[in-house]
């Protein structure tokens, strides 16, 4: 893919890598073989300036962030047959403000909606009947107008149909480990770190 480069943006801290989503999109980015450049919003000032990097102090700042995060990425973005692949772990209004900024101003760039979850499923168990109802709605418009949706298992694939009647691509969530070729039998004791257990997903599934 010559002369093709690749811009990854996640609404939150990826790098420097410290919690499991960030494990998740890093290791992605990691391994992509292509020409790429890193673009993330973060609360915490002064981070190592390994990947491009706005400060937001709150969430209403996050939202003036975009503006100011787009731009840079429009300058990067400065030839034909680009691709933006937007990490779906936040809510989906600010991929929906990316993605319309993008299909004014970069036509001939390729949009990727990596999605991490339903969003329309963690607002509903979580928010307001407003905020779930918002959030369904722009969760719908973003896989529309994406040029490509992923979901990260056939469960929510066949969600994703369910609430929009739209069929995603199959992208499974992986860590660093699993591009590995694994031979043994892991037959060592682990202590897995599943995440917040105040977090609905999280608690869910510790429950099974």
């Amino acid at each position: 893919m010559k002369n093709v480069k690749f811009a990854f943006v996640a609404f939150f801290e990826v790098f420097p890598v410290t919690f499991g989503s960030s494990v998740v999109c890093g290791s992605l980015f990691n391994h992509w073989p292509h020409k790429k450049k890193y673009f993330q919003l973060s609360n915490k000032k002064n981070l190592p300036s390994v990947v491009n990097t706005f400060y937001f102090k709150n969430p209403l700042g996050k939202l003036f962030a975009i503006p100011l995060l787009f731009i840079n990425l429009k300058k990067y973005l400065n030839s034909k047959n680009n691709y933006i692949i937007i990490e779906g772990a936040s809510w989906i209004g600010f991929s929906y403000i990316l993605i319309l900024l993008s299909k004014i101003f970069l036509r001939n760039t390729k949009i990727i909606y990596k999605s991490h979850s339903i969003e329309y499923e963690i607002r509903k168990n979580n928010n307001n009947f407003l905020i779930s109802k918002i959030t369904k709605f722009l969760e719908r418009k973003v896989l529309l107008i994406s040029d490509l949706s992923t979901s990260v298992s056939t469960s929510e694939q066949k969600k994703f149909f369910k609430y929009y009647k739209i069929k995603t691509f199959l992208f499974f969530n992986t860590i660093e480990f699993l591009n590995k070729k694994i031979q043994n039998v892991i037959n060592e004791t682990y202590i897995i770190f599943s995440g917040s257990y105040d977090y609905k997903p999280n608690s869910y599934l510790i429950k099974q």
